[in-house]
């Protein structure tokens, strides 16, 4: 089991703010449709004001394709409606299949005898559910339930040109600023260099915190909810210690009243998404599939510049802490290659 000393993680950085694009240093900007600073009455535009922009008609990220019968993204949906029979490939409520369970105890009833029971026996509920389970896949696409509603939030960046503001002011434009991938004594410096980047921020903007450089023990050992409210007691602490006011978002973040850091544990949904859904919007997410990285996404982006390594610094110690403090993943060890 390595120890802190022997640990080397690597740390990347999001901030969303209201962006200076060209005063960013070793890092990109990535549009945000969660980011409203400073709004497009001051030219914040990602380029989709102008005629010929389609960029996002046609996005294919699987959190922007939802379902029109229950609201959630097409890979989260269990609608009824939206099944179809895998044997006949009709749509549930129009399979014609025989769903009689040999030991459903009406399997001798004829029709007309039970009231509500017919032949096929689509009306006995644990004959359905076992149909459904055993027989049936959720497509939404395959019956038509189905909308685009893309936040562009996602990986589907705008790549138009825009020119719709021409004030005497520095352009410009909500979003955050993504970091390159750096390392525990690098981070303080890179947020420096791009201090002239982040010209404002508010209560929509939160400063994300990946950690890389974890073998599978330690990621398993930080796959617990445990780990979550780890997070949130020392940060809490740090807060009062470094003097933020209580009632402030840093706070609110913390007690997950912010739609995009939940207080919420969804390792298993979050572990193997390979794309950006919304079980990510939770205080730690562990996106193994996608960047092989613990998110800690509670932090606001600060106004304040000072408060900004700081965080990260106190992030990356509760990250040596925690692991150094639980020698033993709650999976058992070697589990923890099936599971991540």
């Amino acid at each position: 089991m390595r120890t802190r000393k022997d640990r080397t993680l690597s740390i990347g950085t999001e901030v969303e703010c209201h962006v200076v694009r060209d005063n960013i240093v070793h890092g990109t900007f990535h549009h945000d449709g969660s980011v409203d600073v400073l709004g497009r009455n001051r030219g914040v535009c990602d380029g989709s004001c102008r005629d010929d922009c389609c960029c996002y008609d046609d996005c294919e990220c699987t959190g922007c394709i939802l379902c029109t019968e229950c609201g959630d993204t097409t890979s989260d949906c269990y609608c009824f409606d939206c099944m179809i029979c895998n044997d006949c490939s009709e749509r549930v409520n129009a399979c014609g299949c025989d769903w009689k369970r040999q030991n459903c105890p009406f399997f001798e009833v004829e029709a007309g005898i039970v009231e509500g029971l017919d032949v096929l026996h689509h009306a006995c509920e644990h004959c359905k559910d076992i149909w459904i389970t055993n027989r049936c896949e959720t497509n939404c696409h395959e019956v038509e339930n189905v909308e685009w509603n893309c936040e562009r939030d996602c990986d589907c960046d705008c790549e138009c040109d825009c020119d719709c503001f021409d004030g005497d002011e520095v352009a410009g434009q909500d979003g955050e600023i993504v970091s390159t991938v750096l390392n525990e004594n690098t981070i303080e410096g890179w947020l420096d260099e791009n201090e002239n980047a982040i010209k404002q921020t508010n209560k929509t903007c939160g400063m994300h915190v990946h950690v890389g450089g974890l073998n599978r023990l330690e990621y398993g050992i930080l796959m617990t909810p445990e780990f979550t409210e780890y997070v949130q007691d020392e940060l809490t602490q740090w807060g009062k210690q470094v003097g933020l006011k209580d009632g402030t978002e840093f706070f609110k973040r913390l007690k997950g009243l912010n739609t995009y850091c939940r207080d919420s544990y969804q390792a298993e949904a979050q572990k193997m998404d390979m794309d950006k859904n919304s079980s990510r919007y939770c205080i730690v997410n562990y996106c193994w599939g996608l960047h092989q990285t613990v998110e800690i996404r509670v932090l606001p982006s600060f106004q304040m510049h000072k408060f900004r390594y700081k965080a990260i610094a106190k992030v990356i110690d509760i990250v040596h802490t925690f692991i150094d403090n639980n020698n033993k993943p709650k999976i058992h060890s070697l589990e923890i290659k099936e599971v991540i």
